[in-house]
């Protein structure tokens, strides 16, 4: 399998989106899973070492309680250690997948989808509406053969290119695993 070993980073809004960007990572790292794709979750960090024990499964709480106490100097800090971890994972990820609601005002999400895409990397965007309520400035960024209106469209894409029915573009620039291990 062409994936196996690969790592995708799962991105999208989470602030200010009901279940935190929870409940879609959820559902898709199973079928991540199945394919031998490691998933780097930003709901679920995996940090070893953090300045602020506690913060990568509590940020919400956090970031709550620096607002309601006008705590803005915690909350940059805060939210300095949180940026720097999610852009970690822009780093070391293969790929990313995208999670797109308009109507979610997002922000982080953004500046993730634009590093990754300065890294040649793929970025496959799953988008509510699907591939025509795209914003026209991403048919610039990013392939438009990347975009898919729902997950079960990314998934039928993931599988092509895993098993190979689907060729990888340029973009698709993996690392043999097992060299990586004898370093």
């Amino acid at each position: 399998m062409n994936l196996s070993g690969s790592r995708a980073y799962l991105v999208g809004p989470m602030d200010r989106v009901r279940d935190n960007g929870v409940g879609w990572r959820r559902d898709l790292i199973p079928f991540l899973q199945e394919l031998g794709i490691k998933a780097l979750d930003p709901t679920n960090k995996p940090i070893k070492n953090h300045t602020l024990p506690g913060v990568a499964r509590e940020e919400k709480k956090y970031k709550k309680h620096f607002k309601e106490n006008k705590d803005y100097d915690g909350l940059t800090e805060l939210m300095k250690v949180i940026r720097h971890v999610d852009l970690r994972m822009t780093d070391v990820c293969d790929f990313v997948i995208a999670h797109l609601n308009l109507e979610a005002k997002m922000c982080g999400t953004w500046e993730e989808i634009f590093n990754v895409n300065r890294q040649k990397k793929p970025v496959l965007v799953v988008i509510e509406g699907g591939k025509d309520a795209m914003p026209d400035w991403m048919f610039g960024v990013l392939p438009h053969k990347h975009f898919f209106g729902s997950f079960d469209e990314l998934q039928v894409y993931l599988r092509g290119i895993s098993d190979g029915t689907i060729e990888m573009d340029s973009r698709w620039t993996l690392l043999d695993q097992t060299l990586l291990e004898n370093l």
